[in-house]
């Protein structure tokens, strides 16, 4: 099975729904890599790592510990997609 590209993938999805609008969300979803900036790709993750380390610091995680680890998983995110990683 050939994987399509964002922008084929969304087009073949605005066919499949007939006159239904795409939703905001739907065209993020398929939208193109080559369309999307590092801050795209940052700021979903960050805000993910985010509130997962806000529960830790909840029960006890130093704050300077629950940011670092926010931090380290952005980069990972960002480095991964810049190497077509994911």
């Amino acid at each position: 099975m050939k994987l399509e590209s964002g922008d084929k993938l969304l087009n073949n999805i605005c066919k499949s729904l007939g006159d239904r609008p795409i939703s905001p969300i739907e065209k993020t979803m398929y939208k193109s890599k080559s369309g999307r900036t590092l801050l795209d790709v940052a700021m979903p993750a960050a805000i993910g790592a985010g509130v997962v380390t806000t529960f830790a610091i909840s029960q006890g995680q130093h704050p300077a510990m629950a940011i670092g680890i926010t931090a380290i998983s952005t980069i990972f995110t960002v480095v991964c997609y810049r190497f077509d990683l994911i």
